[in-house]
């Protein structure tokens, strides 16, 4: 079991993030392992292996509950280390403050911090594959406003996936609310 703390965007969000790939699927990159819809999420903090579940959802109330949430949006993308990625961006720059202050207070290290949607992976011992510039079909993407209602602590179990791969099955551990401006 791994635990970590994450937003999701609401069905809306991913609504319109999956509408613009299924608009792109000629031009997206082939040999990746795409993330399913219902398991985006943008993470807050990776706690990792082995971190015991009620003490860090207690942790996580104390430092993250009634936290005004910030204004953002899925735009962009990227890659690094394996992964495809949605940018995630703030409003203004006081959002882009709150966002900031929440990773952190779910025990981000501002300094390394990189906002993102996981869209799919590859294995990072291998080539970028040819056609992952992102700039092809993500350059353009902007995603809907959205205000996240919560945070939450998540827990990630895997099983066997196709062609024996290990699959993540993430569980919502704690609802942590957020307040609004």
């Amino acid at each position: 079991m791994r635990l970590f703390s994450a937003l999701v965007p609401p069905a809306a969000v991913l609504d319109h993030l999956t509408d613009h790939l299924a608009d792109q699927s000629a031009r997206l990159p082939t040999g990746l392992r795409w993330t399913p819809a219902d398991r985006w999420h943008v993470t807050l903090r990776f706690y990792g292996d082995g971190d015991d579940p009620v003490t860090r959802a207690a942790w996580l109330r104390e430092r993250v509950e009634g936290r005004v949430a910030p204004r953002l949006r899925l735009t962009g993308g990227g890659t690094f280390a394996g992964v495809l990625w949605a940018g995630v961006h703030a409003a203004t720059v006081v959002d882009e403050r709150r966002f900031a202050e929440l990773a952190e207070a779910a025990g981000a290290d501002g300094t390394e911090f990189r906002a993102h949607l996981t869209l799919a992976r590859w294995r990072a011992s291998r080539q970028v594959p040819e056609k992952i510039a992102p700039t092809d079909f993500l350059l353009g993407y902007t995603g809907p406003w959205f205000v996240p209602e919560v945070a939450l602590l998540m827990r990630s179990d895997f099983t066997a996936g196709d062609e024996g791969r290990r699959e993540p099955i993430y569980t919502t551990v704690e609802r942590l609310p957020l307040a609004r401006a």
